[in-house]
């Protein structure tokens, strides 16, 4: 990733600027909000494998980063799907079993403060793995779409019949 660290600030550029524009453009009206999430979508659709491209293809210009992103994405549309909610249902059940937690601390009347900070613990921790695996997966299937086989950190051929799922 440190090589392409260029690549990655002018992304994240990119990225702060469009997320300036939507919230501009998304106001109290109903014709601002629908064209903000259909740019919206269209923008997530578009950059779902930047950073996987910018980091990997080391060929890449600011340009291509976006339109082999959004190549890989419409060509693997079934792969992308399970790798946008994978990551989230995992960072649920953290969040499940911090509210589970949470509530049975409150009947043995522990201070709320603790458990308070629990709650919050629990909501990082979400996001990090959240994030983090979504990361993973995004690589994973950047590199499945791009070169036809499983990275080989990947043991299970989990991955293999997720991806051969969609083209059948």
């Amino acid at each position: 990733a440190w090589s392409a660290k260029y690549k990655l600030l002018a992304w994240a550029v990119i990225a702060a600027t469009v997320g300036v524009i939507l919230d501009a453009i998304e106001s109290d009206n109903r014709l601002g909000r629908v064209l903000s999430w259909a740019f919206g979508a269209l923008w997530s659709v578009l950059t779902f494998f930047v950073v996987p491209v910018a980091v990997l293809d080391e060929n890449s210009t600011v340009r291509s980063m976006f339109t082999e992103s959004g190549r890989t994405f419409t060509e693997h549309i079934g792969e992308t799907v399970i790798g946008v909610f994978a990551p989230r249902l995992a960072a649920g059940g953290v969040v499940a079993l911090t509210v589970g937690i949470a509530i049975v601390l409150a009947e043995f009347a522990v201070p709320g403060l603790a458990i308070f900070a629990l709650v919050l613990i629990g909501l990082v921790l979400s996001q990090l793995l959240s994030t983090v695996l979504r990361g993973m997966l995004k690589t994973a299937m950047y590199i499945y779409a791009t070169e036809g086989s499983r990275p080989a950190e990947f043991d299970s051929e989990a991955l293999d019949e997720i991806m051969s799922a969609e083209r059948d």
